[in-house]
């Protein structure tokens, strides 16, 4: 057989592909269209509940609003981790990446030590 992994291949594509017609169809987030307005003004309103307090000296423009708030606003990276569900998603996102990589690293020693250390003793030979 000239290409044993071409079968899986097209199999996991074909599917990564569907999943990403369905999302696109079904899950209304994932559209450019609604999600610029209904994001602009959930950013805006989580941003300016949790914002912390700026002394902002510039002048105000636009009728009265200050010239730090609009969909086109720029916030430190400082301002942005004050956010307390920011601070619990990449706290959440470092562990749940040390302890993946740690199982990967782990139940590859687990799989080649010898049998008397406590692994498998899976000969090396059988995966070159």
């Amino acid at each position: 057989m000239q290409h044993p992994y071409w079968l899986p291949g097209l199999f996991v594509s074909i599917v990564a592909a569907l999943v990403f017609v369905l999302s696109w169809v079904y899950l209304e987030e994932v559209r450019y269209s609604s999600l610029v307005s209904t994001l602009s003004q959930r950013r805006l309103q989580t941003l300016n509940r949790h914002k912390p307090k700026i002394v902002d000296e510039s002048p105000e423009v636009d009728g009265g609003q200050s010239s730090r708030e609009g969909p086109n606003t720029r916030y430190t990276a400082w301002e942005v981790w004050q956010i307390p569900s920011i601070r619990a998603l990449c706290t959440s996102a470092l562990v749940l990446s040390f302890l993946a990589t740690g199982f990967d690293v782990l139940f590859v020693l687990f799989c080649f030590m010898p049998i008397k250390q406590g692994g498998l003793g899976l000969p090396v030979r059988l995966f070159q």
